[in-house]
């Protein structure tokens, strides 16, 4: 006899808000189902030279920038597009800012992937917490403040959209730098990313 598993409220909702997010007229070229987006011919920064940083990739940390992207698992991988679609509707975003967004994804998949989730309706405070304490010990400060930023509306969203069970309270732990780092928190972010933690990361 075959049981049917009823979604969860938080399930449903994300349901909708992808189906919502898949009806939006941002990056119309996009395939949905896509683990590559490219969006150069959107994307308003003159600083994104580079053909990867103007590409939204959908895929976990890589330990080496030769290794093969690894896509995020259903339904991980339908809740960040969803975010990221949205965002960039909403608030007209550069390509810089998803590339940040995607890092603090990435960052926040490890710990959810090390519970055995990719359902982000599961997500607690505790892989928020894992994923900035990644933050603080592979990045400088700078990229982990603004990963903690990313992280932070990342949070929002989930609970503006009531996916998760219980409302999540999280606030960037990163106290903003002092003026004077010149460097771009972006590529800081690029670079320093591309390891995951072997103590800490398992497939």
């Amino acid at each position: 006899m075959h049981i049917r598993i009823s979604p969860t409220p938080e399930q449903q909702r994300l349901t909708e808000l992808v189906a919502a997010a898949r009806m939006l007229s941002t990056y119309p070229e996009i395939d949905w189902g896509s683990t590559r987006w490219e969006i150069r011919q959107h994307d308003r920064s003159r600083r994104a030279h580079n053909r990867d940083a103007r590409a939204l990739v959908f895929a976990r940390r890589r330990v080496k920038q030769a290794d093969p992207w690894i896509p995020f698992a259903a339904p991980y991988d339908d809740f960040a597009k969803t975010l990221l679609r949205m965002r960039a509707s909403l608030r007209g975003v550069n390509s810089s800012s998803q590339q940040t967004m995607l890092s603090g994804l990435r960052l926040l998949y490890e710990p959810l992937s090390r519970s055995q989730q990719a359902d982000p309706t599961g997500l607690t405070r505790a892989h928020f917490q894992m994923a900035a304490d990644d933050a603080r010990r592979d990045c400088a400060e700078t990229s982990a403040y603004v990963i903690g930023q990313a992280l932070s509306e990342i949070v929002g969203f989930l609970n503006t959209h009531r996916l998760t069970r219980v409302r999540i309270p999280f606030r960037n732990p990163f106290a903003r730098p002092e003026p004077g780092d010149r460097l771009d928190p972006v590529s800081q972010i690029a670079g320093m990313l591309k390891m995951p933690s072997p103590m800490h990361w398992k497939r």
